[in-house]
């Protein structure tokens, strides 16, 4: 019993000692009031180096997932179309997989909204 304590307690400690950061994507929103009647409410991701986003339209073989901007609802705003995407729009043509879209170091998705 001692020895598959030790076991276990060796693998823990282990698996403890190649774990990473998985906080490599940081988000921030902020909100601009364009009008009496509109704003454009915006989420930030800056993303640590050697890391990115997909875009809405990730291209490549329909395997890449795209990722997905919700915001809560509010009675007080009414989203008007939809969430767009801004910021560097990078497109590598990856072998085996097709031309890939996606965002590097930073991405605004900005959404219009009647207030």
């Amino acid at each position: 019993m001692k020895r598959f304590l030790l076991l276990f307690i060796a693998l823990f400690l282990i698996n403890i000692g190649f774990s990473q950061n998985l906080k490599k994507v940081h988000i921030s929103t902020c909100t601009k009031i364009i009008s009496e009647t509109e704003a454009e409410l915006t989420l930030i991701a800056k993303m640590d180096k050697g890391w990115h986003l997909y875009s809405f339209n990730p291209g490549g073989d329909g395997m890449l997932i795209a990722p997905e901007v919700t915001f809560e609802k509010n009675n007080q705003i009414t989203p008007i179309g939809k969430v767009t995407e801004h910021g560097k729009l990078i497109d590598e043509d990856i072998k085996g997989v097709g031309v890939v879209h996606y965002f590097k170091d930073e991405v605004r998705y900005v959404q219009k909204s009647s207030i």
